[in-house]
């Protein structure tokens, strides 16, 4: 007769050989809970009654293939699994240190609150021997993620840990994008992303006040002709950034500061201080850059353009090989023509760009070369230098027509452009 004794000494042989291909598919911790892992089998096994993908998961899994059983998991929530299933996976990550696996976890949990609610409040009441209000429910999401907002908003304290306040910050952003997985709208998500948001606020206006004081220091050393503090005049914003990630209050007030600071050694011919000043706050420029191409801020064209006078010009000219110095003339040129293509009304930007496209033009026509009789098939180099030469120079004229070295210029590429001309070659 079979008992019931029976039943639970073959589930345990079916668990014994088939639970550490479970823990290996989920990516579950080795030398964890057996039961745990057990009620998750359970679950999954209650889910195939129901569920066929799951169930030829299981078939697989028993014959030890745990890749579709993984496949499954890593499915999004609502659709694919029932909220018994989904608890079971959210409670066997939890315990994993794997960061990705963590942020599983939490949206495992988060699911069942936005898809899944009767069943978590019946867990909940089940765990607790009574009933749990509706207030307490609506309060749970915020309480599971409180810890990473608590962390994020820290993170302007002298004693804040970065790099997990980088880890708090990427898991929530896992987090919103799992929930919103094929396009899925996400009220969690929303209230994820706005949460965060007033977060890092929070820890921009804390920050501030105490990178201000800082940065003051470092201006009133240079003042007094001591740029040992420049280079981390902004470390403190530079870090909070990198780990919570840039905001738009933050950019500015580091940008419009830095580049106040950076006027008077510019004006004195001190390129190295600027350099030092500005270079650590180039993600910053980017930030705002991207922020003006999305249309996010408005009337900061000015602003972006003045970082990028300042910074390309503050650019080494020149290098020890021909090589180096075409690498230092395209950095600054390419700096200072991203001022002037987002602000194109700016004067500065407009007249040094029209320079260093001179400079560049002078440096490639250093470079070309003509021989007559030479096979023209490889001069084809030759004539790619030759138009670039007359686009920048056309460019810079277009930009400063009275610019002294243009008469110079123009006159050797039509040279050059004429010898080109004697030996059949369209340029």
């Amino acid at each position: 007769m079979w008992t019931p004794q029976h039943q639970w000494l073959l589930d345990a042989l079916d668990a014994q050989t088939t639970l550490p291909t479970l823990s290996q598919a989920l990516r579950l911790p080795q030398g964890e809970s057996t039961r745990a892992n057990l009620d998750l089998l359970r679950a999954f096994e209650a889910e195939a009654v129901h569920h066929s993908p799951t169930r030829a998961a299981l078939r697989a899994l028993l014959d030890g293939d745990g890749a579709p059983l993984a496949a499954l998991a890593d499915a999004r929530f609502p659709d694919a699994l029932s909220p018994r299933l989904v608890h079971h996976l959210a409670l066997a990550w939890g315990r994993s240190d794997d960061e990705r696996l963590a942020a599983r976890s939490l949206e495992g949990l988060l699911t069942l609150w936005e898809s899944h609610r009767d069943y978590l409040r019946a867990v909940a009441t089940a765990s607790s021997g009574e009933a749990v209000s509706s207030e307490v429910l609506e309060k749970w999401p915020k309480s599971l993620v409180a810890e990473s907002l608590e962390a994020i908003r820290r993170a302007a304290t002298p004693d804040a840990d970065l790099d997990e306040v980088y880890k708090e910050r990427i898991r929530l952003e896992s987090v919103v994008r799992g929930l919103r997985k094929n396009g899925r709208q996400s009220e969690v998500a929303t209230d994820i992303e706005r949460a965060s948001q007033d977060a890092v606020a929070d820890g921009v206006r804390a920050l501030v006040l105490s990178c201000g004081e800082h940065s003051r220091a470092a201006e009133t050393a240079l003042s007094n002709g001591d740029g040992s503090l420049l280079p981390d005049a902004f470390g403190p914003a530079v870090r909070f950034a990198a780990a919570v990630g840039h905001s738009e209050a933050l950019t500015l007030w580091v940008l419009d500061t830095a580049t106040a600071m950076a006027w008077p050694p510019h004006q004195d011919g001190l390129h190295g201080r600027v350099l030092e000043l500005l270079g650590p706050l180039t993600p910053f420029a980017d930030d705002l850059a991207a922020r003006l191409a999305r249309d996010e801020v408005f009337g900061h064209q000015a602003l972006y353009a003045d970082f990028q006078v300042l910074y390309g010009t503050a650019l080494p000219k020149s290098g020890a090989t021909w090589n180096e110095t075409l690498r230092c003339l395209e950095n600054r040129n390419r700096a200072l023509r991203n001022g002037s293509e987002r602000c194109s009304t700016h004067r500065n930007a407009r007249v040094v760009l029209a320079s260093t496209n001179l400079d560049l033009a002078d440096h490639l026509l250093c470079a070309v070369g003509i021989q007559p009789g030479f096979p023209w098939r490889k001069q084809a180099h030759t004539i790619a230098v030759v138009k670039r030469v007359r686009t920048l120079v056309g460019e810079a004229e277009a930009l400063r027509p009275e610019h002294p070295s243009l008469p110079e210029l123009k006159s050797r590429l039509e040279l050059v452009e004429a010898k080109l001309a004697l030996l059949g070659a369209k340029t």
